[in-house]
C-alpha cells in the first residue's frame, strides 16, 4: 500500500489512519477490506472503503461470505449492481430483504424482490421503490 501500511497496521489503527488507507489511491484491496471491517459503525468510512476505485467485488464477496456485523454492513452499503443481483438470489430471506432495503439495489431487482415469497423482502422492497 502506498502509505506503507499493512493490514496489521490497520488493525491497530485509529480513525485516522483508515481514512488515510480509504484516501490512498495505491490502497490495496485487501487494505480496503480491512478498513471496511474496522470501520464499525461509521457507513461514511464503510462506503468509501467500497467505492474505492481498487476495491473488488471478490473482496467485496470475501466480507459478505464472513458472516457477522460486516456481512450485514455490506448488504445494506454496497453499491454494485452484479452483487446486488447474485444477493438478491439468495435462498436466505434476511439476505434478500437487506438487498431490497439497500437504496443502491437496481429498480429491476427490486421489482423482482417486490413479488418475493416472504413477507419482508417483499415489504423493503416496496418501501425501497417507494422513497425513489
Amino acid at each position: 500500500m502506498g502509505a506503507g501500511m499493512g493490514v496489521n497496521e490497520i488493525h491497530d489503527g485509529s480513525h485516522a489512519t483508515l481514512w488515510a488507507v480509504v484516501d490512498d489511491l495505491m490502497a490495496t484491496s485487501e487494505d480496503l477490506a480491512a478498513v471496511f471491517k474496522e470501520a464499525v459503525g461509521d457507513n461514511a468510512l464503510r462506503t468509501a472503503a467500497l467505492t474505492h476505485a481498487n476495491m473488488t467485488d471478490r473482496s467485496i464477496e470475501t466480507i459478505f461470505l464472513a458472516g457477522g456485523e460486516p456481512s450485514k454492513a455490506t448488504l445494506a452499503l454496497c453499491d454494485r449492481p452484479r452483487l446486488l443481483m447474485l444477493w438478491a438470489l439468495s435462498p436466505r430471506a434476511n439476505v434478500r430483504a437487506l438487498v431490497a432495503a439497500n437504496p443502491h439495489t437496481p429498480p429491476a431487482i427490486l421489482e423482482e424482490l417486490a413479488e418475493d415469497r416472504d413477507e419482508s423482502v417483499r415489504a423493503s422492497a416496496v418501501l425501497n421503490q417507494s422513497t425513489r
